[in-house]
């Protein structure tokens, strides 16, 4: 599953967003949504969503987007 998130992420990050009607690919904001909404899920699964924890996930968005 990561790796399919991974590949998602890589080829959003290489195509450059076009409007829908020209290109089939995956707007990058929605990516960039999906993959946000799932750290935070994957952060908040034990109940607790630290402040370590957030600082991690904004520091993986930086480095990807």
């Amino acid at each position: 599953m990561l790796d399919a998130l991974r590949k998602l992420l890589q080829s959003a990050a290489a195509t450059p967003t076009a409007a829908p009607a020209q290109s089939s690919a995956i707007p990058a904001d929605d990516v960039r949504v999906a993959a946000c909404a799932l750290l935070i899920e994957l952060a908040n699964v034990d109940g607790d969503f630290s402040d370590a924890e957030q600082a991690q996930i904004r520091w993986i968005l930086e480095r990807h987007f």
